[in-house]
């Protein structure tokens, strides 16, 4: 068999998400023209976040521009998924929104589709990593539970 089905490779988690915190945050400025008169002015930065890092920003005139433009900016921002993302994702714990290191690697014994279907003949073998926290995945799901993960010899995890 060829390395590259002996590879393990990462599965992300069906709850997965490209940002775990949007911020909406007025801003001011104070504008100095000695056309037009010097005059404070607000605007309003988007700050998307990943894992406590800042992947993408918008600027708004105001607030209900931001909240108007949000879904629109949500979804372009992640077409494709930021390199800063997949970068970010690969050194901290797969659990959304957790910003530490992982401490723990699993195999996935099964995996499935999104209906629930188990996916037979893989011929590719997925692993997730988990820092101490976050290691017990508990037994509520069929591919993201305790008794579908094989713990991984640290050499292995990497």
């Amino acid at each position: 068999m060829s390395e590259f089905y002996s590879k393990l490779y990462d599965r992300r988690l069906r709850d997965w998400e490209a940002f775990d915190r949007i911020t909406l945050e007025l801003v001011p400025r104070y504008k100095e023209s000695e056309l037009s008169g010097d005059e404070w002015r607000t605007s309003v930065s988007v700050t998307y976040w990943f894992k406590g890092h800042v992947v993408h920003e918008e600027r708004y005139t105001d607030m209900q521009a931001a909240i108007m433009c949000l879904g629109k900016d949500w979804l372009r921002a992640q077409e494709p998924i930021p390199d800063e993302v997949i970068e970010l994702e690969k050194q901290y714990c797969d659990q959304p929104s957790c910003c530490e290191a992982p401490t723990q690697h699993f195999r996935l014994k099964k995996v499935f589709s999104l209906q629930g279907e188990e996916l037979s003949g893989e011929l590719l073998k997925y692993k997730r990593k988990f820092c101490q926290r976050h290691s017990r995945r508990g037994d509520c799901s069929r591919e993201d539970s305790d008794s579908n993960m094989e713990l991984l010899a640290p050499e292995e995890g990497v």
